[in-house]
């Protein structure tokens, strides 16, 4: 199906078509009327009384004065057509003005702003559309960064309270009282990891919105990368019983950076591990198809409600804030996962329920499947 030619120019093309027609017809008559009235006027007898060399004196003056008073007509005719032809284009300019408008809206941070098109207005509709999409994605993403500024200027605030008010009890107390300057030193210790995790953290964002990201992509044995990320993780839980469903007899081969892998791994391993406090147990399941592997995590922990599931992956979304940051999290770390999932090419969700644990699942390309 041809696309319709856009309406401006169709509009503007035939305003110039109308008055060059115009125009042309209103001289066309002039010139018309002129010969006609010359060829009338011409006598064909020899001249007599009231005629000129075979000219009607009389009737050529009346001839004459009718052309002149025809000028102003024709001037008028003229004018008359570019004028209708201004008033069509300035008619069909008015919905350029108004998106003009609109984006100098945009411009000055009014992302609120939308056009709306009327249905006669066809060809402009898509453009519409265009205008609407971008001003929605811009204010979503100003929103998006205003809520993250504030967020991480909040997480900041704690660990930053807490060195200095240790920073003071050490400057008046510590000096003699070595079990408080232990215990002090201990927690700015700590504050200062936390906050050292939370600026890595918060570059990751960073790099990653801006595209700087890098990932350098390698061919990874899934079931043996697990393995040896579960291995990682029995270490420092010995307490914990971490185990790994898989095909030994298949070969599940994955493209990703073996690092970020890593990351997310470690970032789902440490979550089951913390809301897990009474039944130890956490199982990672692997399987394919022809073109996707999954990766299953589940533990048998406190689980959450549908409402929190579906928000788990934003940044600084705690389901339970005050038991996220007695565990030192900061609310960023399935955040990170989705985004390092996502330029994987993959996709991350979670279910579960309240007293039932929580199972998070991970679907990546896998060329070719599980290989036996």
């Amino acid at each position: 199906m041809k696309r319709k030619a856009f309406k401006i120019k169709t509009a503007t093309r035939l305003a110039l078509i109308f008055a060059a027609i115009m125009s042309v017809t209103a001289v066309a008559l002039y010139i018309l009327f002129v010969h006609f009235f010359s060829n009338r006027l011409l006598a064909p007898e020899p001249a007599s009384a009231g005629e000129f060399a075979g000219i009607d004196v009389r009737a050529w003056e009346i001839a004459v004065s009718s052309a002149r008073a025809l000028i102003p007509v024709l001037v008028a005719v003229i004018l008359g057509s570019f004028l209708i032809c201004s008033l069509i284009i300035d008619r069909a300019l008015n919905p350029l003005r108004e998106m003009t408008e609109k984006l100098r809206s945009v411009a000055g941070r009014n992302y609120k702003t939308r056009i709306f098109i009327d249905s006669s207005e066809e060809e402009l509709r898509e453009y519409a559309i265009a205008f609407n999409d971008m001003a929605s994605k811009v204010g979503d993403h100003i929103e998006r960064q205003k809520r993250f500024i504030s967020d991480a200027s909040h997480e900041l605030v704690t660990p930053v309270a807490v060195i200095a008010g240790h920073s003071d009890m050490l400057l008046r107390w510590g000096k003699d009282d070595a079990e408080l300057l232990a215990s002090s030193l201990a927690t700015v210790r700590h504050e200062a990891f936390a906050m050292n995790e939370l600026i890595e953290n918060l570059l990751f964002f960073a790099r990653t919105d801006s595209g700087r990201q890098q990932y350098r992509m390698q061919r990874i044995d899934a079931a043996a990368f697990a393995e040896e990320c579960l291995a990682e993780q029995r270490l420092l839980h010995p307490d914990f019983h971490i185990a790994l469903d898989a095909d030994a007899g298949a070969r599940i081969a994955l493209r990703a950076d073996a690092d970020a892998l890593r990351r997310v791994f470690r970032i789902l391993l440490d979550n089951a591990v913390k809301y897990s406090p009474d039944t130890k147990e956490i199982r990672v399941s692997l399987d394919a198809d022809r073109e996707t592997a999954r990766i299953r995590v589940s533990d048998k922990g406190v689980g959450m409600e549908r409402a929190h599931l579906e928000r788990i992956f934003d940044r600084f979304y705690r389901a339970d804030d005050s038991r996220t940051r007695e565990s030192g999290g900061s609310g960023l770390g399935l955040a990170i996962a989705k985004e390092i999932v996502g330029a994987h090419g993959g996709e991350i969700e979670a279910d579960g329920a309240p007293g039932a644990g929580t199972t998070v699942t991970i679907r990546l390309p896998a060329p070719g499947g599980a290989q036996k």
